[in-house]
């Protein structure tokens, strides 16, 4: 059993925790934005976007935010079918999964409005209803789950998907930490991470693996800026999005220890020069806390989604993605 089209979506409304509140007991999915009311059955994205920028963001003068409100909601109502698998991260490390069963209604309850969720759909929660843990899930998965939009495609990571389905469903007679392929992974995705540490690589190699691995993930285009022309934006990449391309903006920093909110900022100002609303921070080490809260506030204040990639995160990919690819590719 494989979807042909796969989403993750986030159930946050409001800062409510919608997945246990709602979702779950009800059996559906939900999104916010229940301001734009009558958005169901609008096909035309012009006017789709008008109902939502004159609801929900009324004297915004620059549209972006009523932009990614019209967008996820387009994705929400428009682009989901039946069938289709939605991916639902969690905060304790875990994720659930659910399939569509029908399409979008506007529940006009007192709670639903009260919780911002009146835009659902009904779903067939998967696995039981049991949360999936996360290190069932590979690289791509995981990072996908991070982002910080309230919706994004994963129509490339159904086979990801369907795996950690299929390990999570063993867990009761297995268990995880005592799976082969498991403990291999993670030695080799912690050599790997080793060699990257290394005196070999440098910053301006580092730059050139990060591009490999950009095209192994699917970017369409992945060039590196060159010194003097870097405003903040290492490499400009762009990933294919339904029809249309999205541009992004990557910021590679090539050291060990942790990477601090002062790479965070620099980033969200090289995008708003180049006019990028999505960003990469890419880091061969880790990321300190506030790097994750600042990420939140920026995306809150200015719609600029700033994804974060840690060292672990790519040797994991590096070891997904195999790696004659790396060997070959760049």
């Amino acid at each position: 059993m494989r979807p042909s089209n796969a989403f993750i979506l986030r159930q946050s409304p409001g800062g409510i925790r919608a997945l246990e509140i709602i979702s779950l007991p009800q059996n559906v999915i939900v999104n916010g934005w229940s301001d734009a009311r009558d958005l169901i059955g609008v096909k035309d994205y012009s006017k789709f976007r008008e109902i939502v920028s004159e609801s929900c963001y009324p004297g915004e003068k620059n549209l972006r935010k009523s932009g990614y409100g019209a967008s996820t909601m387009w994705r929400f109502l428009n682009e989901m079918h039946e069938g289709d698998w939605v991916v639902v991260p969690d905060k304790n490390g875990t994720f659930y999964l659910a399939e569509v069963s029908g399409a979008p209604f506007y529940d006009d309850s007192e709670q639903a409005h009260n919780t911002d969720t009146c835009y659902r759909r009904p779903v067939k929660w998967l696995n039981d209803k049991k949360p999936i843990r996360r290190d069932f899930a590979r690289s791509g998965l995981i990072s996908r789950m991070k982002t910080q939009q309230t919706s994004a495609y994963a129509h490339d990571l159904t086979e990801e998907i369907v795996e950690a389905l299929q390990l999570a469903s063993k867990a009761e007679s297995v268990d995880p930490e005592n799976l082969f392929e498991k403990e291999l992974r993670q030695k080799m995705s912690q050599a790997v991470l080793k060699e990257i540490h290394s005196g070999y690589m440098d910053e301006r190699r580092f730059e050139r693996l990060v591009q490999t691995l950009l095209k192994a993930i699917g970017a369409s285009r992945a060039e590196i800026v060159p010194r003097l022309h870097d405003k903040g934006v290492d490499i400009l990449s762009e990933f294919p999005l339904g029809p249309m391309q999205i541009r992004v903006g990557i910021q590679v920093k090539w050291h060990q220890g942790q990477t601090t909110n002062e790479y965070v900022d620099q980033l969200a100002s090289g995008l708003e020069a180049e006019n990028l609303a999505v960003g990469w921070l890419v880091s061969s080490g880790s990321f300190a806390e506030d790097c994750h809260t600042l990420s939140e506030e920026i995306f809150q204040e200015k719609g600029i989604q700033i994804n974060l990639m840690d060292g672990e995160q790519i040797a994991m990919t590096i070891i997904d993605n195999g790696l004659q690819t790396f060997l070959t590719k760049g």
